[in-house]
């Protein structure tokens, strides 16, 4: 659930960096998203054939420690450093997610009884669901206040709401006025998207932490070996 929820909140507020910040178009900024998705599927299918050598604690608090990585690549060169920058936090972020999302799953319906198979599953699905509308709930609200707090009183409320309202509002403005207010939006929501990135590393961090601890003793069922045919 953590680990959805980390994500989430970075997918939520990302988009907006690039496209209204940066300048990209959707099409550019969403091509720029595509390595995480990528290392997303690559992660899921090396931390697979790694379960069957390494401790699944290990795995679980590594992927999840590299994640918070890539928070904290964000939250501190995330300032003005532009594509560089976001593209190495959700590669981190893209591979580490993974290694916690497919092994708590293998896990959760490998140690339920079988009758209880499909209130595991629901478990499962629900922590996934919980994580990612929490994320996007308080890690953009996280955000959103410091860029709240950040743009002038005098720009107007739509500006004051969200970057794309002071995108809309600053052309409306002469010049002058409208780089300003562009200028002092943009500046607020780094300033929140920074502040966010800490949030999420932190609670990365602890969860890579919590799950080195608590999980040290388990292992994932393996499968049997496949019976050899008798002979007619």
């Amino acid at each position: 659930m953590l680990g959805v929820f980390a994500m989430m909140g970075l997918l939520f507020l990302l988009p907006q960096y690039l496209q209204l910040v940066l300048g990209l178009s959707p099409l550019v900024a969403a091509f720029w998203l595509l390595p995480m998705a990528l290392l997303s599927v690559v992660g899921s299918l090396v931390v697979t054939r790694l379960a069957r050598y390494v401790p699944v604690a290990w795995l679980i608090g590594s992927g999840l420690a590299l994640a918070a990585i890539g928070f904290a690549v964000l939250a501190v060169w995330g300032d003005g450093a532009g594509l560089a920058v976001v593209v190495s936090a959700l590669v981190l972020v893209g591979f580490g997610i993974p290694f916690a999302d497919v092994l708590t799953n293998d896990l959760i319906l490998t140690t339920a009884p079988p009758e209880r198979a499909g209130s595991a599953a629901a478990v499962s699905e629900t922590s996934f669901e919980l994580g990612g509308a929490l994320g996007t709930a308080v890690l953009g609200s996280v955000a959103m206040s410091i860029y709240y707090a950040g743009v002038p009183a005098d720009a107007g409320a739509a500006a004051r709401e969200t970057l794309g309202g002071a995108v809309a509002t600053a052309g409306a403005l002469p010049d002058e006025d409208a780089q300003a207010l562009l200028t002092a939006a943009h500046e607020a929501f780094v300033n929140g998207m920074r502040i966010s990135a800490v949030v999420g590393g932190l609670l990365l961090l602890g969860a890579a932490i919590q799950a080195a601890v608590l999980l040290r003793n388990v292992r994932l069922a393996q499968t049997p070996p496949a019976k050899e045919p008798v002979p007619a």
